[in-house]
């Protein structure tokens, strides 16, 4: 019995869920196209700062583990942002430290080292003479630091803890954090 949940963790500001289908990406590469880098990283990094809230794919996320819907997947379209970002709260949720969320979250750019090592043949090294557009690859193809930490950053800025956090977005108090770590922690 596996269910197939379809729920965009991303949202325009009216509320409506952004469209990742192949149709949904070309338009967003048209819009996105015009952009500079420098605005492409700014928006991503608001984008990552306003994920975490009010997002009924991570409320969904949480209700699946409380309710022993397990095993679990959840992905995206490049499996490293909105995954990233859910990877982080499950990973807090169960104690896990800031550090520990943010170096999981940068294994995406040691998975993927073989992607930029092959873009490095290709394109020179862009790191050095055109770092904007390395920036770019990088967003594209692994995750920047500055991006999680957004998300982290704008979580204890609203709430000033994890706990106050999890209870407020997911309705997660101390003991029903302490049933999840106890259910999924050895």
């Amino acid at each position: 019995g596996a269910r197939y949940l379809p729920i965009s963790a991303m949202r325009y500001d009216s509320g409506e869920e952004v469209d990742f289908s192949p149709e949904g990406m070309k338009r967003l590469e048209k819009e996105f196209s015009v952009l500079t880098p420098s605005a492409i990283t700014d928006f991503l990094e608001t984008y990552y700062a306003r994920m975490p809230f009010h997002n009924p794919a991570f409320q969904a996320i949480f209700k699946a583990m409380e309710e022993d819907e397990v095993p679990l997947l959840f992905h995206c379209t490049s499996g490293k942002d909105r995954t990233g970002v859910a990877a982080m709260l499950i990973l807090l949720a169960l104690g896990a430290s800031r550090e520990t969320a943010i170096a999981d979250y940068l294994e995406t750019n040691r998975c993927r080292a073989e992607e930029f090592r092959k873009l490095e043949a290709a394109r020179g090294s862009l790191e050095e003479t055109h770092p904007e557009e390395w920036e770019l690859l990088v967003i594209g193809f692994g995750v920047l630091q500055k991006f999680i930490e957004a998300a982290l950053d704008a979580i204890i800025e609203r709430y000033g803890t994890w706990d106050a956090y999890f209870e407020s977005e997911f309705g997660l108090d101390r003991q029903r954090l302490q049933n999840l770590r106890d259910k999924y922690l050895e």
